[in-house]
């Protein structure tokens, strides 16, 4: 039985000028590419429970993650969610974009029981993907910084700054007061890139 992850972050929606100020003044520890593969029904139901389904890309490693968004946590700063996740080979991930129906083969099981009870696999399809530049900033030993920038269908681009390791509320000030005193515009985002590339393909 896999065991969940649970993630506290905090997401803020930037601007272009930001996420540059921010790359210039912040120390970079890492910096690598993603494409991140998902995966509903035709009608998004898995998005409409607060669930993304993906596969994520990186340096060509293939990770399979449920994600279950904790709705208790809405009226807060920041977000509470649970990670199921599974490594998988490439021709596994080859194999369920044309056939999403298998990917309750390898689903970790309390993934495939959440997902089961909302919709049977057969309805999943692959519904497209996005392309993101992750850089991980050294700020704050605590916590962990990931400034990315997204390229959503049509040519879209959207920066944000998701900071993981919370804990309290106070945490959360502590890097808001941060960003106010350098100066950095802001909005607290409670979408999911998921959510936002929904929209994105749909509006």
């Amino acid at each position: 039985m896999s065991v969940p992850t649970k993630e506290n972050e905090l997401k803020l929606l930037i601007d272009e000028e930001a996420y540059s100020k921010l790359l210039k003044h912040i120390p970079l520890k890492q910096q690598y590419d993603q494409i991140n593969y998902y995966f509903d029904t035709p009608t998004h139901t898995l998005n409409a429970s607060n669930i993304t389904l993906r596969i994520r890309n990186q340096d060509n490693k293939f990770l399979l993650c449920l994600k279950v968004k904790n709705k208790k946590n809405m009226h807060s700063n920041f977000l509470s969610s649970l990670e199921y996740e599974n490594e998988i080979d490439k021709y596994v991930f080859e194999e369920v974009i044309k056939s999403p129906f298998k990917l309750s083969d390898v689903i970790p099981s309390e993934a495939y029981n959440i997902i089961s009870k909302i919709i049977n696999f057969r309805e999943l399809k692959y519904i497209g993907n996005i392309h993101n530049s992750r850089s991980q900033l050294s700020l704050f030993n605590e916590f962990l910084f990931e400034l990315d920038k997204t390229n959503f269908p049509n040519n879209k681009v959207c920066y944000e700054l998701e900071v993981e390791g919370l804990s309290t509320e106070d945490d959360s000030d502590k890097i808001v007061d941060y960003l106010n005193k350098i100066n950095i515009k802001y909005s607290i985002n409670k979408a999911s890139k998921y959510s936002r590339f929904i929209k994105s393909i749909c509006y």
